[in-house]
């Protein structure tokens, strides 16, 4: 299996139509999150704000909008292969533009302290890509993770551009981050984690 896997139109587009509509209401509960990448820490230039809806969080349903996005993860397990013995959570986050900002890109950080996938679903088109680094936490050590982190010398393995329906699949040891849209209105993006 490649370490990255990019397939775009994972669903029908009228699904992908579909759910950026819902997403895009005044009816749609976004909550604000002061640290989006890093709940632990405080709010810093890396560790930015941002909106979520959590979806599944421990592998239990927590948001009445599950069903819209589950056939995502059903459609992205078959077409890329991927083998899961259980899906671990799933949130949606929301970044609104910031075309001020210097940053090539967030905090870089891993998901989860055990072995899985991370799965990034890009719900609208616009710009602010996905980095993923070379840089990996292969024994999803916290303190392996704080160390890395501290140093900051994180080395680009692949981006990943926002495309309604695109998904991009990889390991979960791999260090990734998000990125401000600076010329789009919002980025969106549904990020599962999944157990290997």
């Amino acid at each position: 299996m490649e370490d990255i896997i990019v397939i775009d139109d994972i669903v029908p587009p009228i699904h992908s139509d579909y759910i950026l509509g819902k997403i895009s209401t005044d009816k749609f509960p976004w909550f604000f999150m002061p640290t989006i990448v890093d709940l632990t820490t405080e709010s810093s230039d890396y560790n930015i704000s941002g909106f979520n809806h959590f979806l599944l969080e421990n592998g239990n349903k927590v948001s009445d909008y599950f069903e819209c996005f589950y056939p995502i993860i059903l459609s992205a397990l078959e077409k890329s292969k991927i083998k899961s013995k259980a899906l671990i959570r799933m949130r949606l986050n929301l970044h609104t533009n910031h075309r001020e900002s210097t940053l090539d890109y967030h905090l870089p950080h891993i998901d989860s302290f055990f072995p899985h996938y991370n799965m990034i679903y890009y719900l609208n088109d616009s710009d602010g890509d996905t980095y993923i680094f070379n840089e990996t936490n292969d024994q999803f050590s916290v303190e392996y993770d704080r160390d890395v982190v501290s140093k900051n010398s994180f080395t680009i393995k692949q981006t990943i551009s926002p495309k309604k329906g695109r998904i991009v699949i990889f390991p979960g040891q791999y260090y990734h981050a998000s990125s401000y849209p600076k010329k789009s209105i919002f980025r969106s993006v549904l990020n599962v984690n999944l157990s290997m």
